[in-house]
């Protein structure tokens, strides 16, 4: 994890700089990350009928296409990662759907680079 948060805090300092709102704001959403993972995960391996029927008629009000045949697979992925950012907010509540999205984003990215060198 430790490899993780470096890397990251590179990443910030060549896109934040000296911005200490920024700087701080990306600090808090990094410690989501790591809650972020078994969310992923746990969406990685979703398919429909896994889905409990409350959860799926909430998931479908909230993103009414995500089941439409029709979506591309980059359609199905955006849809995916919102609703695992919807699922990190209602693990914590106070948390904005923005930084919920940018946690979700990130462990998304880093587990694709750990199946990419794997």
């Amino acid at each position: 994890m430790n490899a993780i948060k470096k890397f990251f805090a590179k990443v910030k300092e060549l896109f934040i700089g000296a911005n200490a709102k920024a700087d701080a704001y990306f600090g808090w959403v990094l410690r989501y990350i790591p809650d972020a993972f078994p969310i992923i995960e746990y969406i990685a391996a979703l398919t429909p009928t896994m889905l409990d029927d409350a959860a799926l008629v909430l998931v479908r009000a909230k993103f009414p296409k995500l089941f439409d045949p029709d979506l591309t697979e980059d359609e199905k992925k955006l849809y995916l990662l919102g609703v695992a950012g919807e699922l990190l907010k209602q693990k914590y509540p106070a948390l904005s759907t923005t930084a919920a999205r940018i946690a979700v984003q990130v462990a998304y990215g880093v587990k694709k680079i750990g199946d990419w060198l794997a």
